[in-house]
């Protein structure tokens, strides 16, 4: 997980700072990701043009966030309309520009003094150059890719960082970005695909963004003159992969990988107007691929049981009826021939071949030790047997305590069997 820490440009003598908050030694040569996130908006009659943005730099694992540091007038940034520089106040909405960022630096920490650096960014529009006379910093792969060695402080200095085709958004433009299904020609919040594997089981995300992007959805912003006014997607072959990789799904380098029966591709699109953007959520089925089946074995459930999802929290309003079967995930090893799955600290069993659990507790129950002799009933007034349950030994009780009809707690022994929740 990437964790956002917030961290104020600090204007030196020299350069605006990135404070990385590095207070231990970091690998050597680390990868640093540098990504700038700038706003432009367009002048609007007597209300002139702005530009704000943040410039984050990602690397182990955590991403630090500074603020343009006065971007209006920092004499430090500047705004190009090819090759002539305008003022952040008279940019026209719609156009698009460049945008020189110069003398960003990036402090480590003392700790971490005299070590390499490698400064890239994950934005395509996004190059480097060294600053004027700084032989410290090396840059390569046509300004794709820079290298440094900090400081005795732990600090690098004097990176321009360039940002191409930064579009003005109109002030006066508030639509939304909306997807359709043009096979029903209505909204959609969420999508279906089909998509076939080959022979090899094998898919290519080349593929899957033929079936989710070749014309089934599309994303509209209407304006004044075209109320159906069509995007461009964001997503790429590229996000589709990445996407996969987050859903436990190996890609190779070629963007190959094998098909599961289904997995899920998130469309975005962002518009040049305003920049609002849309995501929608499809889900991709591989006709040809079987949906995976899970051993299961079916158990009594013996207590009223919720369901919940691989994280721990409640699924729906579903219960599960008392005494009802279900089909769990089985394993042959285990004594009870149930997979236990600890979310949270809890044990849970898992339903085949759905995302839903339930408490081990209301399946298998509890062990507890009598405190005292107790009886087993079958109502709160009708004992169950001639029984008597000793104090000190244990006995299985199954989920939460239930109220009988004469407002007493009891523990679920085994089905229409109680004890009393006190002798516990």
């Amino acid at each position: 997980a990437v964790s956002t820490v917030s961290a104020d440009a600090t204007t030196g003598s020299n350069y605006t700072e990135i404070n990385l908050g590095s207070t231990t030694n970091v690998a050597e040569n680390p990868d640093v990701d540098v990504t700038p996130s700038l706003t432009l908006i367009g002048k609007n009659g007597n209300i002139p043009g702005s530009l704000t943005g943040t410039i984050s730099a990602s690397f182990g694992g955590n991403t630090y966030t500074a603020n343009l540091s006065s971007a209006n007038g920092n004499k430090d940034v500047t705004i190009f309309d090819g090759a002539k520089g305008v003022k952040a106040a008279d940019v026209v909405s719609g156009s698009t520009y460049n945008i020189a960022i110069r003398n960003v630096g990036f402090n480590f920490g003392t700790a971490n003094a005299n070590k390499k650096v490698t400064i890239t960014s994950s934005n395509s529009k996004v190059t480097f150059v060294a600053g004027k006379n700084n032989k410290n910093i090396q840059v390569s792969n046509g300004g794709k890719t820079a290298t440094a060695t900090t400081d005795v402080n732990g600090t690098v200095s004097g990176l321009t960082l360039h940002y191409f085709g930064v579009t003005a958004f109109d002030p006066t433009y508030t639509n939304d970005v909306v997807f359709y299904d043009t096979t029903t020609g209505e909204k959609a919040t969420t999508g279906t695909a089909t998509v076939y594997a080959g022979s090899n089981g094998q898919l290519n995300t080349s593929d899957v963004s033929k079936a989710v992007m070749g014309g089934k959805f599309v994303a509209v912003q209407p304006t004044t003159s075209n109320p159906f006014n069509t995007l461009q997607l964001d997503t790429t072959a590229d996000d589709i992969a990445s996407q996969l990789k987050a859903e436990g799904i190996s890609v190779d380098a070629n963007n190959n990988f094998t098909a599961p029966h289904t997995f899920t591709v998130t469309l975005k699109a962002t518009s040049s107007l305003n920049g609002k953007s849309a995501t929608l959520p499809v889900t991709v089925t591989v006709a040809n691929v079987p949906e995976a089946t899970e051993p299961s074995v079916s158990k009594t459930v013996m207590h009223a049981a919720y369901y919940y999802d691989k994280n721990g929290s409640r699924v729906g309003t579903d219960v599960v009826p008392t005494y009802s079967s279900v089909n769990l995930v089985s394993d042959s090893s285990a004594s009870n021939g149930l997979k236990t799955y600890t979310i949270n600290g809890n044990s849970y069993y898992k339903i085949a071949n759905e995302d839903k659990y339930i408490a081990a507790g209301n399946v298998t129950g509890t062990s507890r030790t009598l405190k005292h002799n107790a009886y087993v009933y079958k109502t709160s007034k009708k004992r169950a047997n001639k029984v008597t349950l000793k104090k000190g030994s244990s006995v299985t009780t199954y989920g939460s305590p239930v109220k009988l009809a004469n407002g007493k707690l009891y523990y679920r022994i085994g089905q229409t069997q109680y004890v009393k929740k006190a002798n516990f």
